[in-house]
């Protein structure tokens, strides 16, 4: 811990476009310690960032505008930047951003700025592609590299060449919930969808975009009803890809039994509510909605990418399927329809693995344990993965 009475400077620079990234800033902002940081929030000058930014005012939290130079490496917009850490000089730059779609440009300038410290946390888990050399630098030039899942800590490894040992994993958080008050509101939603033991509730949440693989999941549906089993499905989301989903649905005469709505502020009561929850990811680092369904004893089949093996043991208290294999999705439903009780027991392990280490004030508390190594602070230096890992 800090031995001095002056709070430690830092700077949390948001390069990403995420939700994930937004909102592990905002945690980070709003939940570490006053009397131990001076936090400020640095965010692009965009205008899509300015309903974030001026949530974080309210909160009290001092934000400043980047100019965003990530497009074209200007050099007018690279000097402004680099004037601006120059001033500021925060004793720890902690850089979140998207791998590997966004430039850590900042990162790339930290060190001739007068930055002494710095922390990158690289927020995602895609396909490979070509590393941009800003983002390569932020990631060379950091003491410390955090990371979601295991997964995505061995892809930086290969497309970067930053040694393992630099890296820490601290999964993403979730809100603390009411179990008891979430029960009744599930109740209400199996109702509502007639749901029920002959015809269980599955449920998909997250973006409706190709690599979440919602697709996959429809095609996997209609594999289920050819085999003649009933079922209600909900697709919760929004995204590029609603429309073509909506009309194979309809291809497939599934209307009356697979629904595309809305997403809600809190998919936690419908999530309650599921006889297995559906993450099909074709990549992902770490899925949220993966890390809630798990903590409310949910069934879950994911594909076996990103994060999803780091917590479901095959079998155990999950299933993994191969990721954009729809005839596999579809046999893994068909066994949680027949074998509900099988299923069951698979979520309440799933629940007991998880203990409540994944709920935001821990993964802030594991930030700050990341801090302290890479500030010198930490009374032992954890072994690679123990920050944050907590019962994962």
């Amino acid at each position: 811990m800090n031995a001095s009475s002056t709070p430690i400077s830092l700077v949390l620079a948001d390069c990403a476009d995420s939700v994930p990234a937004e909102r592990c800033v905002w945690e980070l902002a709003t939940r570490l310690p006053r009397d131990r940081f001076d936090v400020r929030v640095w965010v692009p000058a965009d205008p899509a960032k300015e309903p974030f930014a001026a949530a974080l005012a309210a909160n009290g939290i001092e934000v400043d505008r980047m100019p965003t130079v990530a497009a074209s490496w200007s050099f007018r917009g690279a000097f402004e930047l680099w004037g601006r850490l120059r001033r500021a000089r925060p004793a720890l730059l902690h850089l979140h951003f998207d791998w590997p779609s966004t430039d850590g440009v900042p990162g790339a300038l930290s060190e001739m700025a007068g930055v002494r410290h710095r922390l990158v946390t690289a927020h995602g888990g895609r396909t490979p592609e070509r590393t941009r050399s800003a983002t390569k630098k932020a990631i060379e030039r950091a003491e410390l590299v955090t990371t979601t899942c295991d997964g995505f800590a061995e892809q930086l490894v290969r497309e970067t060449g930053v040694a393992r040992d630099r890296i820490r994993r601290i999964g993403p958080g979730i809100d603390p919930f009411d179990a008891d008050a979430e029960a009744a509101l599930a109740r209400r939603i199996r109702d509502r969808l007639g749901a029920s033991m002959l015809r269980p509730l599955w449920v998909f949440g997250g973006r409706l975009e190709t690599h979440r693989g919602p697709g996959v999941l429809v095609e996997a549906l209609g594999i289920v009803r050819e085999r003649g089993l009933q079922f209600v499905a909900t697709l919760v989301g929004q995204g590029p890809q609603g429309l073509e989903l909506d009309r194979r649905i309809h291809d497939l005469g599934l209307d009356s039994s697979v629904h595309l709505v809305e997403p809600e502020d809190d998919l936690g009561p419908l999530l309650a509510a599921a006889d297995a929850v559906v993450v099909p990811s074709l990549w992902d680092g770490m899925n949220g909605v993966l890390v809630q369904a798990l903590s409310r004893g949910r069934p879950v089949i994911a594909s076996a990418v990103g994060g999803a093996p780091d917590l479901i043991e095959n079998g155990e208290n999950g299933r993994l399927v191969p990721p954009g294999d729809a005839r596999s999705l579809a046999d893994a439903l068909e066994a949680f329809h027949r074998k509900a009780e099988t299923a069951a027991r698979m979520g309440r392990e799933a629940a007991g693995r998880m203990g409540e280490d994944h709920v935001w004030p821990r993964i802030v508390d594991a930030y700050e344990a990341a801090y302290d190594e890479v500030l010198g602070l930490a009374s032992f230096t954890a072994d690679r993965d123990a920050v944050g890992r907590g019962r994962w």
